[in-house]
């Protein structure tokens, strides 16, 4: 099956992605700005994305659901070491409901980034483990694109999001198995491998409140905080 949404005809390059619990979502094509998308059904389950000599797919649940319930600094350090994924601190929210950078009229609160993200994601215990001393409360925001391997779907439910993926699924039967994240807002993010190439970032391009976080881009990781709750893998 396969579903083509245009805004306006653009040659696709097909590009394929894999779920970092394994199966292929065969494929995402895309041009360049995002304005064509055909999605194709995934296949069986492979080795799960980045996964150390002797994971298996429980393994990494295992993983994830242990890091739902520790520190910011243990869940950054357990996503570098068991996924590469390149992380970096996000203000967080205080005791008083508000952002840690006390701007009372923040547009992205508990959301934005502590330091020159761009640049400074890593994977470096060192750092990672200097940046949580100096700020403990820190929430977690993970490179996506390349850097990590990574492309997200972010499903926002305040923008419509849930209807539109239901619509496609519906239509078009389901997206492979992978790993998601409930959002604080009570949305999802659905990761992706990265396909190589470049990926661009889009905002409901692919449906109202779909968004896509590929190169250049960022998504906030459990067990941040918002203002409507945690962060948590599902």
């Amino acid at each position: 099956m396969a579903l083509i949404l245009k805004k306006k005809l653009k040659p696709a390059v097909k590009q394929v992605y894999e779920s970092p619990t394994g199966q292929v979502f065969d494929g995402i094509s895309m041009a360049k700005d995002m304005t064509m998308i055909c999605l194709e059904g995934g296949i069986d389950a492979l080795p799960s994305h980045n996964k150390q000599e002797g994971d298996s797919t429980d393994a990494v649940e295992n993983i994830l659901s242990t890091a739902n319930n520790t520190s910011q600094q243990e869940a950054a350090l357990c996503y570098v070491e068991h996924f590469k994924w390149s992380v970096f601190p996000l203000h967080w929210i205080d005791d008083n409901g508000c952002c840690s950078c006390n701007d009372n009229e923040c547009k992205s609160q508990g959301k934005h980034p502590l330091v020159k993200w761009g640049n400074e994601a890593t994977t470096d215990h060192d750092q990672i483990t200097q940046w949580w001393s100096k700020w403990p409360k820190a929430n977690i925001g993970i490179a996506t694109g390349a850097k990590s391997g990574l492309v997200v779907l972010d499903v926002d439910v305040d923008s419509g999001g849930e209807a539109s993926l239901n619509k496609l699924l519906d239509q078009y039967g389901p997206l492979p198995e992978t790993i998601r994240v409930k959002t604080g807002s009570g949305g999802e993010h659905i990761y992706f491998k990265h396909p190589g190439g470049k990926v661009g970032n889009s905002a409901s391009k692919v449906g109202a409140g779909l968004d896509i976080r590929g190169d250049g881009g960022y998504v906030v990781a459990p067990p941040s905080n918002h203002l409507k709750g945690n962060y948590q893998w599902k």
